[in-house]
Order: C-alpha cells, then sequence, then structure tokens
C-alpha cells in the first residue's frame, strides 16, 4: 500500500511518499519540490531506525545517518552537497 502526501510550507513545498506493511514499518521518501529524492529511510512503530540516506538538490548522496527507536546514533559526510547551503 503506498501513500503520497503533499506537505506545504511557507516557503518551501515536500512530497512525502510512503508505504506500510503489515507489521507498522514504513518505508519513508520526502522529495525536494522539483520532484529530486531528499531522504529515504525506514520507521517502525512511527519511529526512525536504521539508516537514513539524505541527498543533495542534485541527486547525490552527501549524508547517512543511523537511528535506532528515533534517536541518531551516527552521522557519515559522504560527500559535498549543494544542499547543504540551500537548507
Amino acid at each position: 500500500m503506498k501513500y503520497i502526501l503533499l506537505s506545504l510550507g511557507l516557503s518551501i513545498a515536500a512530497i512525502t511518499e510512503f508505504s506500510v506493511t503489515n507489521n507498522d514499518t514504513m518505508f519513508i521518501k520526502i522529495y525536494y519540490k522539483d520532484g529530486t529524492l531528499k531522504e529515504r529511510g525506514i520507521k517502525v512503530h512511527r519511529l526512525k531506525q536504521g539508516q537514513w540516506y539524505h541527498y543533495d538538490t542534485n541527486g547525490f548522496p552527501y549524508k547517512i545517518e543511523n537511528y535506532r527507536n528515533d534517536r541518531l546514533l551516527r552521522t557519515f559526510e559522504i560527500g559535498e552537497s549543494d544542499a547543504r547551503n540551500n537548507r
């Protein structure tokens, strides 16, 4: 089952896509307003789990974050990013 949400802010819009499995696991993808992937990861019982990947505005990965029960454990910077300047 897939859902797509559109959330509007004051100056930015983002599209979030997620799919839910039977055991309350959600696979999350968040996009920039131009449709480029911004981040993706997994939530279990609404808490971030495992690796979350972050992409710059050109679609290149620049950061990986590791989570356990929505708590950030470690961050890996893996490249330079235009998104750092656009946040």
